[in-house]
């Protein structure tokens, strides 16, 4: 069986106890989704506990695997012929599964090795900018996180993404770029984009150049340019086209609407606060026909929320935290 790479991250955190509680409950749900899990999760921890020398010394020192395994040949001739007798082929054959086991054993080790020296950015009380080994920047939104390696290899960059995101991605002599969430894998070389991951749904908006986005589950792709996006909703992959203003308003700090439905305004002012606003008789005339045309600058909501009330007519009162706005 073949997992991914957000498996095998999740495993490796488990088993440098760094995984957040979120990480556990994703890879226990991993774990009990097939019968087959549990054997290969079993697998990679046999593998790094038997590695676990190698790993701590930072090194793999062949020389001294080789002499571990003399006596263990050395016994194993014993048991049969003698080495002169044997069979050039069969003596071959029994060197290479050995030299093979070794090699997946080191090679295995230094993989997770690897993922210890994972840097974590967390965006906990505001938004953050992150500069990665490369010179691409990410801008993080808040409550949202990214892992990725201290230094990119030769053939890829790799970054991991828990929530939204905007990806300004230095071009590097065609070394691919990929962001990786739970469901997608947005695949670019120099470009700029927004990702956000969500339980529900998942969206890929492109500012500027080219991404290709690929459904991880089905392997379905999506080739985007600028002004175009991806939507992952209901196990379907489609692409759209790039019609919300706002979708960087969380990092720009401004919100435009131009002769947008009412509705839609509230949808937007709902993502950007994070606060449940809502309009009471959505069948309303007044509601279904009003159109706003504003622009918000880094304006507190209670501030938003009087401007509308003026442009629309309608009032507001609160549930809660809850905003709802209704015809008088």
């Amino acid at each position: 069986m073949q997992i991914n790479d957000q498996i095998l991250s999740l495993i490796t955190a488990r088993l440098t106890q760094t995984a957040s509680p979120q990480q556990l409950e994703q890879l226990e749900r991993w774990i009990e989704a097939a019968p087959g899990n549990r054997d290969e999760y079993d697998t990679y921890v046999k593998i790094w506990e038997a590695s676990g020398a190698p790993l701590r010394a930072h090194t793999f020192d062949a020389a001294a695997a080789w002499s571990k395994m003399g006596p263990l040949l050395n016994k194993e001739e014993r048991r049969g012929e003698p080495i002169g007798s044997q069979k050039p082929l069969l003596r071959s054959i029994r060197w290479i599964a050995i030299a093979a086991s070794m090699i997946l054993l080191a090679g295995t080790g230094y993989y997770l090795w690897t993922r210890l020296s994972t840097e974590h950015a967390v965006a906990t009380n505001t938004h953050q900018s992150v500069t990665l080994p490369d010179g691409s920047i990410v801008t993080l939104r808040k409550g949202s996180a990214i892992s990725y390696a201290p230094r990119f290899n030769s053939a890829q960059r790799v970054v991991e993404l828990e929530g939204e995101a905007f990806f300004q991605v230095k071009h590097d002599g065609g070394q691919s770029f990929s962001v990786l969430t739970g469901r997608v894998e947005v695949k670019v070389t120099g470009t700029s984009f927004l990702v956000r991951s969500g339980d529900v749904r998942e969206e890929v908006m492109v500012s500027s150049g080219r991404v290709v986005v690929t459904d991880r589950e089905k392997g379905s792709q999506l080739v985007l340019t600028a002004g175009q996006e991806a939507l992952l909703y209901n196990n379907r992959l489609q692409q759209v086209q790039l019609t919300d203003l706002n979708y960087l308003a969380w990092q720009t700090g401004v919100l435009e609407f131009h002769n947008t439905p009412f509705l839609k305004v509230l949808e937007d002012l709902e993502r950007y606060y994070k606060v449940s606003i809502s309009a009471d008789s959505k069948d309303s005339v007044v509601i279904q026909k009003a159109i706003v045309t504003v622009r918000f600058k880094n304006q507190p909501l209670e501030q938003v929320l009087d401007e509308l009330v003026l442009i629309t007519g309608l009032q507001t009162r609160k549930e809660g935290e809850a905003v709802i706005f209704y015809e008088k």
